[in-house]
């Protein structure tokens, strides 16, 4: 019920309130705009229902529903609901009579987009770090589980994966775990540091570091095994994150699994003197699709 009212006050950003006044006002729309009759009327050149208004609603609706399947976040679920709204106004003044009010329309639009990105739930259980405070949080010496998030601000699928961080951290931080991000576009050193790409093209926009007693444990993406040069694609969800830095279990089985895969690694036999053996590898990927 906490957590319900918690989302709740979460919503009353003018973010929301604004994006949900846009996708409703179709409802106004369709009874005042001239020229709505060419998809609101029945026989309006709808195939499958009675008219072509019901019938785009209809079937757009359907992928919205399988893509609300794949949200991770409540913002990216508010954000598919919001563009299904938007996309009903468009339908309404498409064929619209008057040049003026689909102009103003358009206006109206853009200046919605001008709206600040609202503040993500659990934003305030994440610790922005610098180049002086990252190795004071991730470097020390302690027990304590540290995910960080090397994000990137020019880049917009870091700025996507924002949400689902933060909602990581709105459930699981605590005492035993603490969340960070550092932003790597202002502070490079840290990407170089951990070899993390900050190219156009780059499949390490973001990473996510895991840190216990000041050691990096896990780290996504991560290497390809056999080719310690090679990045391995990741799709992140929040259940495949979960899983992999150990969030969906009890932060003391979470430990003892860190120390148990370190052990294992440090009982590997060394490779040939020629083959350059990767520094940090996993031997469980999550995220590869099955043939």
């Amino acid at each position: 019920m906490d957590s319900f009212r918690e989302k709740a006050r979460h919503l009353k950003q003018p973010y929301y309130i604004i994006n949900a006044w846009a996708s409703l006002s179709w409802l106004w729309l369709r009874t005042v705009v001239p020229g709505a009759e060419l998809v609101v009327v029945p026989g309006s050149g709808a195939y499958l229902f009675e008219t072509k208004e019901r019938e785009v609603y209809m079937l757009v609706g359907l992928a919205l529903l399988g893509k609300l399947r794949r949200a991770n976040s409540l913002h990216e679920c508010m954000t598919k609901i919001f563009w299904y709204g938007k996309l009903a106004v468009g339908m309404c003044l498409l064929h619209c009579d008057v040049i003026v009010v689909f102009a103003l329309a358009c206006a109206v639009g853009a200046l919605i987009h001008l709206i600040p990105p609202p503040t993500f739930l659990g934003s305030e259980n994440v610790e922005v770090l610098d180049d002086r405070t990252f190795p004071k949080f991730a470097l020390c010496k302690t027990e304590t589980m540290k995910i960080v998030e090397l994000t990137c601000s020019w880049h917009d699928g870091a700025d996507a994966l924002k949400p689902l961080f933060c909602g990581l951290a709105a459930d699981y931080a605590g005492s035993k775990r603490l969340f960070g991000s550092i932003d790597v576009a202002r502070y490079p050193e840290i990407a170089k540091r951990y070899d993390v790409d900050l190219g156009v093209r780059s499949l390490q926009l973001p990473s996510y570091l895991l840190f216990r007693d000041g050691v990096l444990c896990r780290r996504l993406p991560y290497f390809d095994r056999n080719d310690a040069t090679k990045v391995v694609r990741t799709r992140f969800t929040r259940q495949s994150m979960e899983s992999f830095f150990l969030l969906n279990v009890k932060a003391s089985e979470a430990a003892r699994r860190l120390e148990k895969i370190e052990k294992n690694r440090g009982s590997e036999p060394a490779a040939p003197a020629a083959v350059e053996q990767p520094a940090e590898r996993s031997s469980w990927n999550p995220f590869r699709r099955r043939r």
